[in-house]
């Protein structure tokens, strides 16, 4: 679902009064504020309470009058002539942060399983997020799972809008497919930053080749041994937390041996087909013998 915020002010002012009724708020001449001296969790997820340089954060949260540095903006009064919704506690807008855990709880409840989201919001917008919903509902955790994803630089340089530094994904699209584009991600762990760069996406493409080339050679006997070490070994590095790149090295592991052996049938193709259903990015079609390639040119 794509959910605006503005669809959702009735949900926004009723976190804001149950917080405000729980004594987790303070109002001053500009907005409401969450009090951050009276949630002792707070920051449990960065392992701080206070921002830093590189944080992502927004003007909404400055005030003279907080009484705690870190103390963010639940609901800012509006000035004549800026944008607000009606309230019953001070016409204005929502703060950053108590937007999505609004939506979140219509449309999950006060607690759900997995929360996506770049490194750079932690702190404080997921932070922010974890103690409003907490402080509500009194049920922990908000999230059980989150998972924060590494920068995408180009340069060296993290690629954003702001900077002109991007390539829009559909001319990308252009140059390669969209199962190369998805190898050149999972390649790197998603915690990790990764360096865009057409050679790591050649790389990708060549890699993936690999990969279809031996799938389409699958017509041998299988090593049962082999095959049931590798499914357990690619299961494990999948179960922790995601780990793709050591995922990928033992499939590449696995048919250097096969190559060597001359081994892969059946059970290995179907194996393929089974971790196909995670990825996405695999061709099962049947190689084309090179006399029949010569005979298709020829007429």
């Amino acid at each position: 679902k794509y959910i605006k915020a503005t669809d959702h002010i009735k949900e926004i002012i009723s976190q804001v009064q149950r917080l405000t009724k729980k004594g987790y708020t303070y109002t001053t001449s500009d907005g409401i504020y969450f009090d951050l001296s009276k949630d002792k969790e707070y920051g449990k997820l960065s392992g701080r309470t206070v921002l830093q340089a590189e944080d992502g954060t927004s003007r909404i949260d400055e005030s003279s009058e907080k009484r705690n540095r870190g103390d963010f903006c639940v609901w800012k009064f509006s000035k004549p002539g800026e944008i607000s919704w009606k309230a019953p506690f001070g016409d204005g807008r929502p703060g950053w942060h108590i937007e999505d855990t609004a939506i979140t709880e219509k449309v999950f409840g006060p607690q759900y399983d997995i929360h996506g989201g770049a490194v750079d919001l932690i702190f404080p917008h997921h932070e922010a997020e974890i103690a409003q919903m907490e402080c509500i509902s009194s049920i922990r955790p908000f999230v059980r799972y989150w998972l924060h994803a590494g920068f995408l630089d180009m340069e060296q340089k993290k690629m954003s809008k702001s900077k002109g530094n991007f390539i829009l994904l559909r001319d990308l699209l252009k140059e390669y497919n969209k199962e190369t584009i998805r190898f050149f991600y999972l390649s790197s762990h998603y915690r990790s930053r990764i360096n865009f760069s057409t050679n790591l996406l050649d790389q990708a493409r060549n890699s993936l080749e690999r990969i279809n080339d031996f799938i389409s050679n699958l017509t041998k006997k299988d090593d049962s041994q082999a095959l049931e070490k590798l499914r357990k070994e690619f299961y494990e590095a999948m179960d922790d937390d995601l780990n793709t790149p050591t995922a990928f090295a033992l499939i590449f592991d696995f048919m250097s041996k096969a190559n060597k052996t001359n081994t892969g049938g059946k059970k290995t193709l179907f194996f393929f087909k089974e971790i196909n259903k995670i990825f996405s990015m695999f061709s099962f079609q049947e190689k084309i013998p090179a006399e029949v390639k010569k005979l298709g040119e020829k007429r």
